[in-house]
């Protein structure tokens, strides 16, 4: 294959390496925020993006989730950039993409936080989507 990135493959692809056994997909959950007055607000984001891709590697016959690139970051809107979502609503989209994942044969999804701010949402999501049996 080409990629191991979701978005970057078509639906085709994708069903293919699900039947060739394809079965676990990562799935990092990142952040736009200030990191001091020099890094990237997307440091979060692009450290989950390298993580899950050498642990992919490892792994073997394992896909990747876009990144959420966007986090629970209201404790530093005070740095200009930062964009912010309510925990609530990311952990609504963590289960959202996670049961999209579910419905086309994944079986092991790995949600793994890049931003201390997002650990216990994350945690929350996996809690509720053991409880409905993903």
């Amino acid at each position: 294959m080409k990629t191991l990135w979701l978005d970057k493959m078509t639906s085709p692809q994708v069903k293919a390496a699900l039947a060739d056994g394809f079965h676990t997909v990562l799935l990092a959950v990142g952040s736009t925020e200030q990191h001091g007055p020099h890094l990237p607000l997307g440091t979060d984001a692009l450290i989950g993006d390298r993580l899950v891709e050498r642990l992919a590697q490892r792994l073997g016959k394992t896909l990747l989730a876009p990144t959420i690139r966007v986090g629970a970051s209201e404790h530093h809107m005070t740095f200009s950039g930062t964009i912010t979502l309510r925990e609530e609503t990311l952990e609504e989209v963590i289960v959202d993409c996670c049961r999209s994942l579910s419905r086309h044969g994944f079986r092991l999804i790995v949600l793994i936080p890049t931003h201390g701010g997002n650990t216990a949402t994350v945690m929350r999501s996996g809690t509720r989507l053991e409880r409905e049996g993903l």
